[in-house]
């Protein structure tokens, strides 16, 4: 038996049976062809993606992509790198809350495909946005307004103190109070002052109520405002006090009724001082009426009383039983005219000179030049100084003039 299958194997060509075995072997296998793989469908990238911040959140919304189920949305401290998925979401709107005031963040989305199998397939992020978390924040700083017995106007400054544009609006629940502006717009860190008027009833009261601020950023301050009637009539006065200084123009105030019935009152110098006048200097003023006092000073009568020095009168308001004062004041320093020569010899050649007016003293020197002769000329002839150097030139017109001296005298009023 062992011979007849060494007989066998010597009779096998082996390099043929090989080869006969790869012919059979693609033979079968090539019976029935494998199918195509199916091709990945990949989400579009998400466009359009904006970002607005509001008081709480920065919210963001994108264009759908094409083949996307939902989102990822990814958030970073660096515009380049470091971004990591905040959150998942089907709808083209999320809000990112719980954010440092004041930080950049930087944002990229992507489309997610499921596939049948469960299978998440996203797509290419898109490109980056980027937003800065400011707000604005409302400031007031009180919580009462307080009128008393006698104001009429009281001043309320709103503020910004954060790093977003803030619009803000004001109002109150009581009627006898109005606001020079009830609404406006602050910049980041910017401030506004505004006056709240009060318009006093006529009949004594004991008056309170609220105001209330808003800002579009949801914030809100309300604070207490007050007010008192009296129940009689009562004198006031805008000020106690009324410093002329150098001026020489008039002055004004007012004097008010701030109670209620009739008010008869009278007004006095308490030295008598004949350098200002006051007008009117009586009246009757009904609850909440006011007249507004001219005080005008007399030139010629402050003239007399020493230079350089500061002269002081008392007015007494009487009224019912009432009395109050309200001291002025005035610097009694007075132009003082300087002339830098007393004469010009213009010689026998000398057709142009000059001389110069100034103030030596104080406040307003008016000064105005007199006579000459028709050869001469004088520019300008007249003006002002308030301590200021004027130059006056002086032309000789030798034309028509016969031989000799000739003289001509000028006068400078001040």
């Amino acid at each position: 038996m062992k011979k007849v299958i060494r007989s066998f194997l010597k009779c096998i060509n082996f390099p043929a049976v090989v080869v006969l075995c790869l012919v059979l072997a693609l033979m079968f296998g090539c019976q029935e062809d494998d199918p195509d793989p199916v091709p990945q469908i990949v989400p579009g990238i998400p466009t359009n993606v904006q970002t607005e911040v509001t008081q709480d959140a920065v919210v963001l919304t994108w264009v759908a992509s094409q083949n996307a189920d939902y989102y990822h949305v990814y958030r970073s401290l660096q515009s380049e790198n470091g971004f990591q998925r905040i959150v998942t979401a089907k709808e083209l709107r999320i809000a990112d809350a719980e954010l440092e005031v004041d930080q950049t963040y930087f944002y990229r989305i992507s489309g997610v495909r499921l596939t049948e199998d469960q299978k998440e397939v996203e797509g290419e992020k898109s490109p980056t946005v980027q937003a800065v978390f400011v707000v604005g924040i409302l400031n007031v700083g009180v919580d009462l307004i307080d009128f008393g017995e006698t104001s009429l106007q009281q001043q309320l400054t709103i503020k910004n103190d954060g790093n977003g544009k803030l619009n803000w609006t004001i109002s109150s629940d009581v009627d006898w109070l109005t606001f020079e502006q009830d609404s406006g717009e602050l910049q980041a860190k910017g401030e506004q002052t505004i006056n709240l008027v009060s318009v006093r009833p006529k009949s004594p009261a004991r008056l309170e109520g609220l105001i209330s601020v808003v800002s579009d950023w949801g914030q809100s301050f309300v604070m207490t405002v007050r007010m008192i009637v009296s129940p009689y009539p009562k004198l006031s006065l805008s000020t106690n006090t009324l410093d002329l200084g150098l001026t020489r123009e008039f002055k004004t105030f007012q004097i008010r009724n701030s109670g209620t019935g009739s008010l008869e009152w009278q007004v006095n110098k308490l030295s008598h001082a004949d350098w200002f006048t006051v007008s009117p200097q009586n009246g009757v003023l009904f609850a909440g009426q006011s007249d507004t006092l001219i005080i005008k000073i007399v030139l010629d009568k402050l003239r007399k009383y020493p230079l350089s020095g500061r002269i002081s009168e008392n007015l007494v308001f009487r009224a019912n039983d009432d009395e109050k004062r309200v001291y002025i004041t005035i610097k009694t320093v007075n132009p003082v005219l300087s002339v830098s020569d007393e004469s010009i010899d213009m010689g026998l050649n000398l057709d142009v000179s000059s001389f110069t007016i100034s103030n030596s003293g104080s406040g307003v020197l008016e000064w105005e030049i007199y006579g000459g002769e028709d050869w001469l000329v004088f520019e300008p002839k007249a003006g002002s100084s308030e301590g200021e150097t004027d130059r006056i030139t002086v032309t000789v017109d030798r034309t028509h003039l016969p031989e000799g001296d000739h003289s001509a005298r000028l006068r400078v009023d001040a």
